[in-house]
């Protein structure tokens, strides 16, 4: 099966990376950063609605890019209330998930759209919420090998959202219930904070990929105890820092 998976790179261009099964295709560039005006660095994509979430906290910025009419808008409403840039970002059952930079914090934006239409409807920011997530450990000082810094977040069609911190810790939690069901899948790999990955499943979510933004690097992770398994082959540099993509909004099972 073909996975579509969208991503950002450093100078806020929208690419589409194309996969059969774990077998590398090929890379696209599908926006341009002219079109956007504004940094990116936290995407969601969503699948029902055909359309590519991007935000970050400076502006504040909110906005989606429809890929069937190839056009980007302004996401309207209450916005997020982002305090700091999260680096990280999901969507899932009508709602754009992110954590708080390295805090327990966990945000949910719902999204509401006003016509029949879900590929064309306009998007509306109805509702804010967060949750304290227990379990975290995080050091008071704001540093140390157990951060929650990003690295990336990945949610699946059961509503499990994964995360896989800067310093490669790896770990899973269910939305029905963010508070108290933090699991730590792996341990930090120590305070060296460019071990994080991007994530992003496949396009029937039997995959997690994990992209490397310095390397270029692909992987594929295990869910029961966060191992990496490099791709052969696969490798997406396209920034103007000849590195990769610096977030995964995503997946697709088709590319229109």
């Amino acid at each position: 099966m073909f996975s579509y998976i969208y991503g950002v790179d450093i100078d806020n261009n929208i690419w589409e990376v194309l996969f059969w099964g774990t077998t590398y295709q090929s890379h696209t560039k599908v926006v341009d950063s002219t079109r956007i005006n504004a940094t990116v660095n936290a995407v969601a994509w969503c699948d029902h609605h055909n359309r590519l979430y991007m935000a970050n906290a400076g502006l504040p910025m909110f906005k989606y890019w429809t890929r069937g009419a190839d056009q980007v808008h302004d996401v309207t409403g209450i916005g997020l209330g982002m305090v700091s840039e999260p680096n990280n970002a999901s969507y899932w059952d009508e709602s754009f998930y992110w954590f708080t930079h390295n805090s327990n914090i966990l945000n949910e934006g719902q999204i509401n759209y006003t016509a029949v239409d879900p590929t064309t409807s306009p998007a509306v920011c109805s509702n804010h919420n967060s949750w304290a997530v227990r379990g975290m450990n995080l050091p008071a000082s704001g540093v140390g090998p157990n951060t929650n810094s990003f690295g990336d977040i990945a949610i699946d069609n059961d509503g499990i959202l994964y995360g896989h911190t800067s310093r490669g810790r790896f770990y899973k939690l269910n939305l029905s219930d963010p508070e108290t069901t933090f699991e730590e899948i792996s341990p930090s790999l120590g305070n060296d904070n460019s071990k994080g990955l991007q994530l992003s499943f496949s396009s029937d979510y039997t995959v997690l990929f994990g992209h490397d933004a310095g390397t270029g690097k692909w992987y594929t992770i295990d869910l029961s105890n966060g191992a990496l398994t490099e791709l052969a082959g696969a490798f997406t540099l396209v920034g103007s820092d000849g590195k990769g993509l610096r977030d995964l909004g995503g997946i697709s099972a088709a590319s229109s």
